[in-house]
Protein backbone atom coordinates (compact mmCIF):
# COMPACT_ATOMS: atom_id res chain seq x y z
CA UNK A 1 0.00 0.00 0.00
CA UNK A 2 2.84 1.57 0.00
CA UNK A 3 4.90 8.69 -6.92
CA UNK A 4 5.71 16.57 -8.98
CA UNK A 5 6.19 23.27 -12.13
CA UNK A 6 5.92 26.76 -12.14
CA UNK A 7 2.46 27.33 -14.72
CA UNK A 8 1.30 23.87 -13.04
CA UNK A 9 0.86 25.97 -10.18
CA UNK A 10 -0.52 28.98 -12.34
CA UNK A 11 -3.42 26.65 -13.19
CA UNK A 12 -3.96 25.41 -9.77
CA UNK A 13 -4.57 28.39 -8.48
CA UNK A 14 -7.00 29.58 -11.68
CA UNK A 15 -8.98 26.30 -11.25
CA UNK A 16 -8.70 27.33 -8.00
CA UNK A 17 -10.81 30.85 -8.48
CA UNK A 18 -13.23 29.51 -11.11
CA UNK A 19 -14.38 26.54 -8.41
CA UNK A 20 -15.55 29.50 -6.34
CA UNK A 21 -17.34 31.38 -8.41
CA UNK A 22 -18.70 28.52 -10.15
CA UNK A 23 -19.79 26.60 -6.91
CA UNK A 24 -23.22 24.89 -6.09
CA UNK A 25 -24.87 25.74 -3.08
CA UNK A 26 -26.67 22.86 -3.43
CA UNK A 27 -23.60 20.93 -2.45
CA UNK A 28 -24.17 22.45 1.34
CA UNK A 29 -20.30 24.23 1.28
CA UNK A 30 -21.56 27.92 2.19
CA UNK A 31 -23.93 26.59 5.01
CA UNK A 32 -21.71 24.01 6.50
CA UNK A 33 -18.40 26.53 6.28
CA UNK A 34 -21.05 28.94 8.54
CA UNK A 35 -21.29 26.47 11.33
CA UNK A 36 -18.20 24.60 11.39
CA UNK A 37 -15.52 25.74 13.02
CA UNK A 38 -12.17 27.17 11.28
CA UNK A 39 -9.32 24.50 12.06
CA UNK A 40 -6.13 25.54 12.72
CA UNK A 41 -2.93 23.96 10.95
CA UNK A 42 0.76 24.47 10.42
CA UNK A 43 1.91 27.44 8.86
CA UNK A 44 3.66 26.28 6.22
CA UNK A 45 0.69 23.68 4.90
CA UNK A 46 -1.14 26.58 4.55
CA UNK A 47 -1.41 27.72 0.67
CA UNK A 48 0.77 24.81 -0.52
CA UNK A 49 1.37 21.71 -2.06
CA UNK A 50 2.29 18.53 -0.47
CA UNK A 51 3.78 16.04 -3.45
CA UNK A 52 3.86 13.03 -1.20
CA UNK A 53 3.88 11.15 1.93
CA UNK A 54 5.87 8.45 3.60
CA UNK A 55 6.27 7.13 7.07
CA UNK A 56 9.55 4.86 8.78
CA UNK A 57 8.74 3.48 12.36
CA UNK A 58 8.59 6.45 14.54
CA UNK A 59 8.04 9.36 11.98
CA UNK A 60 5.86 11.27 9.22
CA UNK A 61 7.33 12.44 6.43
CA UNK A 62 5.41 15.17 3.76
CA UNK A 63 7.22 16.89 1.04
CA UNK A 64 6.61 19.68 -0.63
CA UNK A 65 9.59 22.28 -1.84
CA UNK A 66 11.61 20.63 1.51
CA UNK A 67 11.46 17.44 3.43
CA UNK A 68 9.19 17.99 6.97
CA UNK A 69 9.31 15.29 9.54
CA UNK A 70 6.98 14.91 12.50
CA UNK A 71 7.04 12.68 15.28
CA UNK A 72 3.86 10.69 15.28
CA UNK A 73 3.84 10.51 18.92
CA UNK A 74 3.34 14.20 20.33
CA UNK A 75 5.61 15.24 17.09
CA UNK A 76 5.49 18.19 15.34
CA UNK A 77 6.18 19.31 11.65
CA UNK A 78 9.79 20.70 11.13
CA UNK A 79 11.64 20.63 8.15
CA UNK A 80 14.27 17.68 7.73
CA UNK A 81 17.80 18.45 7.68
CA UNK A 82 19.69 16.37 4.79
CA UNK A 83 23.30 16.02 4.30
CA UNK A 84 26.15 14.71 5.31
CA UNK A 85 28.50 16.07 8.26
CA UNK A 86 26.43 18.74 9.40
CA UNK A 87 22.78 17.96 7.80
CA UNK A 88 21.34 21.44 6.27
CA UNK A 89 17.80 22.76 5.96
CA UNK A 90 19.13 24.39 2.29
CA UNK A 91 18.34 22.36 -0.13
CA UNK A 92 15.15 21.75 -2.79
CA UNK A 93 13.90 18.29 -2.66
CA UNK A 94 13.82 16.21 -6.01
CA UNK A 95 12.60 13.48 -4.82
CA UNK A 96 12.29 11.18 -1.29
CA UNK A 97 11.48 7.60 -0.86
CA UNK A 98 11.29 5.41 2.00
CA UNK A 99 11.89 1.31 2.43
CA UNK A 100 9.44 0.15 4.53
CA UNK A 101 10.85 -2.68 5.69
CA UNK A 102 14.35 -1.27 6.84
CA UNK A 103 13.12 2.16 7.57
CA UNK A 104 15.46 3.68 5.31
CA UNK A 105 15.47 7.15 3.87
CA UNK A 106 15.98 8.25 0.73
CA UNK A 107 16.28 12.43 -0.28
CA UNK A 108 17.58 14.02 -3.63
CA UNK A 109 18.85 17.12 -2.30
CA UNK A 110 19.00 19.72 -5.30
CA UNK A 111 20.75 23.16 -5.31
CA UNK A 112 18.42 26.26 -4.18
CA UNK A 113 19.49 28.57 -6.70
CA UNK A 114 18.98 25.85 -10.08
CA UNK A 115 17.84 22.74 -8.69
CA UNK A 116 20.58 20.43 -9.86
CA UNK A 117 21.62 17.45 -7.89
CA UNK A 118 23.98 18.22 -4.87
CA UNK A 119 23.81 14.41 -4.03
CA UNK A 120 21.25 11.38 -3.28
CA UNK A 121 21.75 10.75 0.14
CA UNK A 122 20.53 7.60 2.68
CA UNK A 123 19.81 7.39 6.07
CA UNK A 124 19.14 4.74 8.51
CA UNK A 125 18.17 6.59 11.81
CA UNK A 126 15.21 9.09 10.66
CA UNK A 127 17.54 11.32 9.14
CA UNK A 128 20.07 12.01 12.36
CA UNK A 129 22.90 10.80 9.66
CA UNK A 130 23.12 10.67 6.18
CA UNK A 131 25.30 8.69 3.93
CA UNK A 132 25.97 9.91 0.45
CA UNK A 133 24.93 6.93 -2.55
CA UNK A 134 27.19 7.21 -6.02
CA UNK A 135 24.81 9.61 -8.21
CA UNK A 136 27.17 10.20 -11.16
CA UNK A 137 24.94 8.24 -13.65
CA UNK A 138 22.25 10.98 -12.32
CA UNK A 139 24.16 13.93 -13.60
CA UNK A 140 24.50 13.12 -17.24
CA UNK A 141 24.04 10.10 -20.03
CA UNK A 142 24.42 10.34 -23.74
CA UNK A 143 22.01 12.70 -24.42
CA UNK A 144 23.30 15.12 -22.32
CA UNK A 145 23.06 16.67 -19.08
CA UNK A 146 20.11 15.76 -16.56
CA UNK A 147 18.12 16.78 -13.77
CA UNK A 148 16.42 14.74 -11.43
CA UNK A 149 12.61 14.62 -11.10
CA UNK A 150 11.80 12.01 -8.19
CA UNK A 151 12.81 9.04 -5.90
CA UNK A 152 10.75 5.87 -6.20
CA UNK A 153 11.58 2.45 -3.66
CA UNK A 154 9.65 -1.00 -4.36
CA UNK A 155 11.08 -3.97 -3.48
CA UNK A 156 14.37 -3.58 -2.37
CA UNK A 157 15.10 -1.18 -4.92
CA UNK A 158 15.87 2.29 -5.35
CA UNK A 159 14.71 4.01 -8.58
CA UNK A 160 15.68 7.54 -9.84
CA UNK A 161 13.64 9.19 -12.61
CA UNK A 162 15.77 11.70 -14.57
CA UNK A 163 14.87 14.14 -17.33
CA UNK A 164 17.72 14.77 -20.18
CA UNK A 165 17.52 18.48 -20.25
CA UNK A 166 18.03 19.08 -23.88
CA UNK A 167 15.64 16.08 -25.55
CA UNK A 168 12.98 16.25 -22.64
CA UNK A 169 13.03 12.68 -22.17
CA UNK A 170 12.55 10.64 -18.65
CA UNK A 171 14.87 7.62 -17.95
CA UNK A 172 14.74 5.24 -15.08
CA UNK A 173 17.48 4.10 -12.96
CA UNK A 174 18.42 2.12 -10.52
CA UNK A 175 20.70 2.02 -7.47
CA UNK A 176 23.03 -0.98 -7.71
CA UNK A 177 24.25 -1.52 -4.07
CA UNK A 178 26.11 -4.30 -4.43
CA UNK A 179 28.12 -3.58 -7.44
CA UNK A 180 29.20 -0.20 -8.61
CA UNK A 181 27.54 1.68 -6.13
CA UNK A 182 25.64 3.88 -8.39
CA UNK A 183 23.01 4.54 -10.33
CA UNK A 184 22.34 2.56 -13.57
CA UNK A 185 19.99 3.40 -16.79
CA UNK A 186 16.58 0.37 -17.17
CA UNK A 187 16.06 -1.29 -20.22
CA UNK A 188 12.57 -0.28 -21.41
CA UNK A 189 12.48 2.78 -19.40
CA UNK A 190 14.92 4.97 -21.35
CA UNK A 191 13.76 7.78 -23.51
CA UNK A 192 10.49 8.20 -22.19
CA UNK A 193 7.96 11.24 -23.69
CA UNK A 194 6.27 11.17 -20.44
CA UNK A 195 7.23 11.07 -16.51
CA UNK A 196 6.19 8.33 -14.41
CA UNK A 197 3.11 8.32 -11.88
CA UNK A 198 4.13 5.44 -10.09
CA UNK A 199 6.14 2.48 -8.92
CA UNK A 200 5.24 -0.64 -7.47
CA UNK A 201 6.01 -4.26 -6.67
CA UNK A 202 2.85 -6.56 -5.86
CA UNK A 203 4.54 -9.52 -4.20
CA UNK A 204 5.89 -11.07 -7.90
CA UNK A 205 6.46 -8.07 -10.30
CA UNK A 206 6.88 -4.34 -10.74
CA UNK A 207 4.57 -2.17 -12.28
CA UNK A 208 5.53 1.24 -13.22
CA UNK A 209 2.73 3.92 -14.77
CA UNK A 210 2.86 6.79 -17.18
CA UNK A 211 0.10 8.80 -18.38
CA UNK A 212 -0.42 6.65 -21.43
CA UNK A 213 1.19 3.08 -20.96
CA UNK A 214 2.54 0.58 -18.23
CA UNK A 215 4.96 -1.05 -17.41
CA UNK A 216 5.89 -4.77 -15.93
CA UNK A 217 9.01 -6.56 -14.96
CA UNK A 218 9.45 -9.45 -12.88
CA UNK A 219 13.07 -8.33 -11.84
CA UNK A 220 13.28 -4.51 -12.28
CA UNK A 221 16.01 -5.21 -14.57
CA UNK A 222 14.09 -4.85 -17.53
CA UNK A 223 10.57 -3.32 -18.30
CA UNK A 224 8.27 -4.46 -20.90
CA UNK A 225 5.04 -2.77 -22.27
CA UNK A 226 2.16 -4.22 -20.26
CA UNK A 227 0.30 -6.99 -22.41
CA UNK A 228 -1.74 -8.78 -19.98
CA UNK A 229 -5.19 -9.81 -20.94
CA UNK A 230 -7.52 -6.51 -20.60
CA UNK A 231 -4.69 -3.90 -20.02
CA UNK A 232 -5.84 -0.13 -19.85
CA UNK A 233 -2.05 0.17 -21.37
CA UNK A 234 -2.21 2.42 -24.37
CA UNK A 235 -5.96 2.30 -24.23
CA UNK A 236 -6.99 4.87 -21.19
CA UNK A 237 -4.77 7.63 -20.10
CA UNK A 238 -3.52 6.43 -16.13
CA UNK A 239 -4.23 9.08 -13.44
CA UNK A 240 -3.27 6.56 -10.39
CA UNK A 241 -1.47 3.01 -9.95
CA UNK A 242 -1.22 1.12 -6.17
CA UNK A 243 -0.95 -2.22 -5.11
CA UNK A 244 -3.86 -3.66 -3.01
CA UNK A 245 -3.64 -5.65 -0.22
CA UNK A 246 -3.92 -8.81 -1.93
CA UNK A 247 -1.34 -7.94 -4.20
CA UNK A 248 -3.93 -7.10 -7.15
CA UNK A 249 -2.72 -3.33 -8.50
CA UNK A 250 -5.56 -0.92 -9.32
CA UNK A 251 -5.20 2.06 -11.89
CA UNK A 252 -7.97 4.76 -12.42
CA UNK A 253 -8.01 6.54 -15.86
CA UNK A 254 -8.71 10.18 -17.24
CA UNK A 255 -12.48 8.82 -17.85
CA UNK A 256 -13.89 8.19 -14.43
CA UNK A 257 -12.88 4.34 -14.45
CA UNK A 258 -11.11 1.82 -12.50
CA UNK A 259 -8.93 -1.34 -13.65
CA UNK A 260 -7.81 -3.84 -11.58
CA UNK A 261 -4.76 -6.28 -12.15
CA UNK A 262 -5.37 -9.58 -10.68
CA UNK A 263 -2.22 -11.17 -9.41
CA UNK A 264 -4.08 -14.90 -9.24
CA UNK A 265 -5.46 -14.62 -12.74
CA UNK A 266 -2.41 -12.84 -14.43
CA UNK A 267 -5.27 -10.48 -16.46
CA UNK A 268 -6.97 -7.44 -15.96
CA UNK A 269 -10.66 -7.09 -15.24
CA UNK A 270 -12.99 -5.74 -16.87
CA UNK A 271 -13.02 -1.90 -16.77
CA UNK A 272 -15.60 -0.84 -13.59
CA UNK A 273 -16.92 2.77 -14.21
CA UNK A 274 -16.47 5.08 -11.15
CA UNK A 275 -18.11 8.16 -12.50
CA UNK A 276 -18.02 8.86 -16.45
CA UNK A 277 -16.09 11.75 -17.53
CA UNK A 278 -14.88 12.53 -14.41
CA UNK A 279 -10.79 12.01 -14.04
CA UNK A 280 -10.06 10.25 -11.24
CA UNK A 281 -6.04 10.61 -9.75
CA UNK A 282 -4.07 9.05 -6.71
CA UNK A 283 -5.98 6.04 -5.26
CA UNK A 284 -5.33 4.61 -1.83
CA UNK A 285 -6.66 1.46 0.03
CA UNK A 286 -7.93 2.22 3.52
CA UNK A 287 -9.60 -0.57 5.75
CA UNK A 288 -12.76 0.18 7.01
CA UNK A 289 -11.87 -0.95 10.30
CA UNK A 290 -8.14 -1.16 10.67
CA UNK A 291 -8.33 -3.05 14.01
CA UNK A 292 -10.01 -5.99 12.47
CA UNK A 293 -7.82 -8.29 10.41
CA UNK A 294 -10.42 -9.12 7.71
CA UNK A 295 -12.68 -5.66 7.87
CA UNK A 296 -13.86 -4.27 4.14
CA UNK A 297 -11.73 -2.24 1.94
CA UNK A 298 -12.56 1.04 0.79
CA UNK A 299 -10.34 3.11 -2.15
CA UNK A 300 -10.47 6.64 -1.37
CA UNK A 301 -10.01 8.17 -5.59
CA UNK A 302 -9.18 11.49 -5.83
CA UNK A 303 -10.90 13.21 -8.41
CA UNK A 304 -10.93 15.92 -10.79
CA UNK A 305 -13.86 17.74 -10.96
CA UNK A 306 -15.84 21.35 -10.25
CA UNK A 307 -15.29 20.38 -6.19
CA UNK A 308 -12.33 18.27 -6.50
CA UNK A 309 -11.66 16.06 -3.38
CA UNK A 310 -12.57 12.52 -3.30
CA UNK A 311 -14.44 9.37 -3.70
CA UNK A 312 -15.24 6.70 -0.99
CA UNK A 313 -15.01 3.46 -3.50
CA UNK A 314 -16.19 0.10 -2.59
CA UNK A 315 -14.75 -2.22 -4.34
CA UNK A 316 -17.22 -5.09 -2.97
CA UNK A 317 -20.29 -3.58 -4.85
CA UNK A 318 -18.42 -0.93 -7.29
CA UNK A 319 -20.00 1.26 -5.35
CA UNK A 320 -19.41 5.50 -5.50
CA UNK A 321 -19.80 8.08 -2.78
CA UNK A 322 -18.66 11.49 -2.50
CA UNK A 323 -16.74 12.35 0.40
CA UNK A 324 -19.59 14.24 2.42
CA UNK A 325 -22.04 11.54 1.02
CA UNK A 326 -24.35 10.57 4.75
CA UNK A 327 -23.15 6.88 4.36
CA UNK A 328 -19.71 8.27 3.73
CA UNK A 329 -16.86 6.33 6.53
CA UNK A 330 -14.29 8.75 6.52
CA UNK A 331 -15.77 12.29 6.95
CA UNK A 332 -19.03 12.32 9.36
CA UNK A 333 -20.37 15.35 9.57
CA UNK A 334 -20.40 15.96 6.28
CA UNK A 335 -19.29 19.53 6.73
CA UNK A 336 -16.08 17.78 8.03
CA UNK A 337 -15.16 17.28 4.00
CA UNK A 338 -16.28 20.62 2.47
CA UNK A 339 -14.64 22.66 5.04
CA UNK A 340 -11.23 20.28 4.13
CA UNK A 341 -10.43 18.29 1.48
CA UNK A 342 -13.16 19.97 -0.72
CA UNK A 343 -12.09 22.14 -3.67
CA UNK A 344 -8.83 21.24 -3.45
CA UNK A 345 -6.91 18.45 -5.82
CA UNK A 346 -5.56 15.26 -4.13
CA UNK A 347 -1.75 15.05 -5.04
CA UNK A 348 -0.69 12.18 -2.41
CA UNK A 349 -2.28 10.05 -0.02
CA UNK A 350 -0.76 7.92 3.08
CA UNK A 351 -2.39 5.30 5.04
CA UNK A 352 -0.11 4.10 8.39
CA UNK A 353 -0.88 1.16 9.38
CA UNK A 354 0.52 1.10 12.88
CA UNK A 355 -1.58 4.13 13.77
CA UNK A 356 -4.50 3.35 11.97
CA UNK A 357 -4.24 7.01 9.94
CA UNK A 358 -5.00 8.28 6.91
CA UNK A 359 -2.89 11.41 5.34
CA UNK A 360 -3.76 13.59 2.51
CA UNK A 361 -1.50 15.73 0.83
CA UNK A 362 -3.63 18.62 -1.55
CA UNK A 363 -2.62 21.20 -3.99
CA UNK A 364 -4.28 24.30 -1.35
CA UNK A 365 -2.64 27.37 -3.31
CA UNK A 366 -5.03 30.68 -3.48
CA UNK A 367 -7.81 28.83 -1.16
CA UNK A 368 -6.20 30.25 2.30
CA UNK A 369 -6.89 26.72 3.61
CA UNK A 370 -4.25 23.99 4.69
CA UNK A 371 -2.51 21.61 1.93
CA UNK A 372 -2.33 18.11 4.49
CA UNK A 373 -4.73 16.80 6.88
CA UNK A 374 -5.22 13.61 8.38
CA UNK A 375 -7.77 11.12 9.80
CA UNK A 376 -7.79 8.07 12.78
CA UNK A 377 -9.45 5.36 13.40
CA UNK A 378 -10.55 5.06 17.40
CA UNK A 379 -13.29 3.61 19.32
CA UNK A 380 -15.10 2.36 16.61
CA UNK A 381 -14.55 5.28 14.16
CA UNK A 382 -12.71 7.46 12.20
CA UNK A 383 -12.08 11.25 13.24
CA UNK A 384 -12.60 13.12 10.44
CA UNK A 385 -10.06 15.05 8.69
CA UNK A 386 -7.80 17.40 11.15
CA UNK A 387 -5.53 20.13 9.37
CA UNK A 388 -1.73 19.30 10.48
Amino acid sequence: MKSRMQTALVLILASTILLVAACDNSFGVFSEIQTEIRQVGTDQFKNAAVRSLDEDGSNYYAVMAKVFKKAKTNGTWAVLPIGTGTPTTSYFSLGFAVDSSSGTLYAASGNLADSSLIKVFSSTDSGATWTALGSSALLAGSGGSRVVTGLFFANTTLFALVQNKSTLKYDLLSYDSQGTQDFAAIAGLAGMDLPLLALAHNGTRFWAATRSSLFTSPTGATFTADTFPGTPSGNETIRGLVRLSDGDIAVTTGDGQIYVFDAGTSAWAAAVEVNDGVELGPVLEVPVDPTDGASAKRLILGKKDAGYGYYEWNPADSSRLLGNAAGAIFSQPSSNYTTTVYGKPVLSMHFSDSQDTVLIGLAAQGTDSYALYSNTFASGSWSGWTAE
